[in-house]
């Protein structure tokens, strides 16, 4: 559940059929660049038998997050769906605390739509607005 200052458990994002962990890489990648200061941690699934590496890659995972950070990782992670909506459509799935989302990008959608649709299903505090001078 979130409070008034963020997410509490943190956020936990999953590309779904990906089995290699080359979508869900190129997403944490996209991420660090998108929102610098968001710090996340890479989940691995657990190795396999006859497997010498730490697993493909799962999932990237946050702490708790101000509501700041968590709208700016939503609105990049809608940057990035809209991206990979072009050329075949990408479904990833959110952890927030105790929720669980799926959302599947929409062909050819503009990133602040599926940002706002994304902030909509996971209910995305929404940043403090500057008031208009």
């Amino acid at each position: 559940m979130a409070s008034e200052t963020g997410v509490d458990g943190g956020v936990r994002i999953e590309v779904v059929d990906d089995p290699t962990g080359e979508e869900i890489a190129k997403l944490r990648d996209w991420l660090r660049v998108d929102v610098p200061r968001l710090r996340m941690t890479s989940v691995h699934h657990p190795v396999r038998p006859g497997e010498m590496s730490g697993g493909v890659l799962a999932a990237v995972q946050t702490a708790a997050l101000s509501p700041e950070v968590f709208a700016a990782l939503i609105t990049a992670v809608g940057g990035w769906l809209a991206t990979r909506t072009m050329s075949r459509r990408t479904r990833i799935r959110i952890k927030i605390d105790n929720r669980e989302f799926e959302y599947e990008g929409p062909a050819n959608a503009r990133p602040e739509e599926i940002a706002r649709q994304l902030g909509q299903a996971v209910g995305a505090p929404r940043p403090p607005q500057t008031p208009p001078r």
